[in-house]
């Protein structure tokens, strides 16, 4: 996701659901090499942490 690209709460609920997903998959599977996404997903999760502070999601 992009800064400069609107992306509304739905959009972030539908990622945070497929990292859900990804998280479980890498749980379950020990052998698969998940370290590829983590960045990412911090990255995710702190840019919709800081758009629930200050109410700041683009409109759909």
């Amino acid at each position: 996701m992009q800064d400069n690209i609107p992306h509304t709460q739905e959009d972030f609920i539908e990622a945070l659901s497929e990292i859900d997903f990804y998280e479980r998959y890498c749980k379950e599977h020990p052998e698969y090499e998940n370290n590829r996404a983590v960045l990412a997903i911090q990255n995710i999760e702190r840019v919709y942490s800081e758009k629930l502070e200050k109410h700041d999601f683009g409109n759909a």
